[in-house]
């Protein structure tokens, strides 16, 4: 099993499988959210699971990482890189 594989078996082992805040999520991965859903459990109708956060509202993570990537794109191509190989590392980073 390789490095990424391991990392996400470890965060999807820790995800709550209920949550009430988004809090509970966001100590796993912050860009995760409780969204409510009535059929989680019958019993606890308040009850949600923890899913990936839309993009808007954005965070001041997304915010910045989307002004980032303008400025980085620019600059590849005036070095002629094209930006394809360095989006990936600017796109695991910010988002």
């Amino acid at each position: 099993m390789n490095f990424f594989s391991r990392i996400l078996e470890q965060t999807v082992s820790k995800m709550p499988g209920k949550c009430f805040t988004d809090k509970e999520c966001q100590d796993v991965n912050m860009w995760y959210i409780c969204k409510m859903v009535e059929e989680v459990q019958q019993s606890t109708p308040s009850a949600g699971v923890c899913a990936h956060k839309s993009l808007f509202p954005m965070n001041i993570v997304d915010f910045w990482g989307l002004i980032f990537t303008g400025f980085w794109l620019c600059f590849v191509n005036i070095g002629g890189l094209g930006g394809g190989g360095s989006m990936i590392t600017v796109s695991l980073a910010f988002f």
